[in-house]
């Protein structure tokens, strides 16, 4: 009897010294181990200081110009959508039938001088004719409904629709009977004022053009193969920091009836910095 005690004890003795070893070795493995060390601390970056770009460093102030002549850049913010006026001085009189409607710059509200906020006639009080009137109802329009005017090439069209980029002025003579302009696709306009006969040109790289000066508005009288009649008026601005093209077109050029308004066009163009040669 009593040795089956000892033995029952001896069992419980050996049980419960491998459970005690178990949960040693359960403990020693949950044990955590060396961690890694923290990332080194960098030094935050100093933000980098602010730049000017180039066109900012290079640009100076220009000062107001006395003439129309210099470099030129197109402001289109404040310069008129010459294909959408001309669209809409054909549709009107091809679409209305004797009610052509107002041929004149929208900002005007009429058919009067294009120039913004600048009263009518010449915006130079005392310096001959201008660019005046010009609106008017229109009569009874062409048929056919098409979109392209019948006295007007596609080319010259082209040009008073789509003004360039740059351009540059230049008067060779101190009377200015010759006026130069280049454009920035390398088309050169000659402007004589002094009634010399004009030599027709065989491209449109080149064109000599009958014009006059009105003050100191330089004004051309040009017409289309048929006899339609449109002229484009080159005017600085009161500021001297501006320059006005203002393209008038006559309804017999843009393919409209007699009585229909001409259309008025305007493009500012802002002082640019002349480029050396």
């Amino acid at each position: 009897m009593i040795s089956r005690v000892k033995m029952v004890v001896g069992l419980i003795c050996m049980f419960a010294a491998g459970t005690l070893a178990v949960a040693g070795l359960v403990r020693a493995q949950e044990t955590p181990g060396p961690l890694p060390a923290p990332p080194p601390q960098l030094e935050p970056l100093e933000p980098a200081a602010p730049t000017r770009s180039s066109e900012t460093v290079s640009s100076k102030p220009i000062p107001p110009r006395t003439s129309i002549v210099g470099a030129w850049r197109l402001n289109t913010d404040d310069s008129d959508d010459g294909r959408k006026k001309v669209q809409q001085a054909q549709s009107k009189s091809q679409g209305n039938g004797g009610n052509g409607g107002n041929g004149g710059n929208p900002r005007m509200g009429g058919g009067g001088n294009p120039y913004p906020g600048q009263g009518g006639g010449n915006p130079y009080p005392g310096q001959g004719g201008g660019n005046g009137g010009g609106g008017g109802n229109g009569g009874g329009a062409r048929r056919g409904g098409s979109n392209q005017p019948s006295d007007m090439d596609a080319g010259t069209l082209r040009e008073l629709t789509d003004p360039p980029e740059t351009l540059s002025i230049a008067q060779k003579d101190p009377k200015g009977a010759e006026v130069d302009l280049t454009d920035d696709t390398a088309r050169k306009k000659v402007f004589f004022t002094d009634g010399r006969k004009i030599e027709k040109s065989s491209d449109d790289t080149y064109q000599q053009i009958a014009a006059k000066w009105e003050g100191r508005s330089l004004v051309t009288d040009e017409k289309t193969p048929h006899g339609g009649k449109f002229s484009r008026t080159f005017d600085l601005a009161p500021n001297g920091q501006q320059l006005y093209e203002t393209v008038r077109i006559d309804p017999i050029a843009y393919g409209g009836a007699k009585s229909a308004p001409q259309v008025y066009i305007q493009y500012v163009y802002d002082a640019d910095q002349e480029v050396p040669r």
